[in-house]
């Protein structure tokens, strides 16, 4: 994206660390659906939402993706 093109707020949904954010959020509500449905159970989906974050635990320094962890 280009800078003085750009509101903070939209370079905000580009950038990896949003990118990441919202897939997780998208897993989460997925969780959700599954919950509701019976697939999963409820309590499960709580500790899920409680535990999910996305961390840098790439084993390389040039490999700085984020994963989906559970603390």
């Amino acid at each position: 994206m280009i800078d003085r093109y750009t509101r903070p707020e939209m370079k905000e949904i580009w950038t990896d660390d949003g990118r990441y954010a919202r897939w997780l959020e998208v897993e989460l509500a997925v969780c959700e659906v599954q919950a509701e449905r019976g697939m999963v159970p409820r309590d499960a989906l709580d500790t899920i939402r409680a535990k999910a974050c996305l961390l840098y635990t790439s084993p390389s320094p040039r490999d700085q993706r984020p994963n989906l962890v559970c603390r």
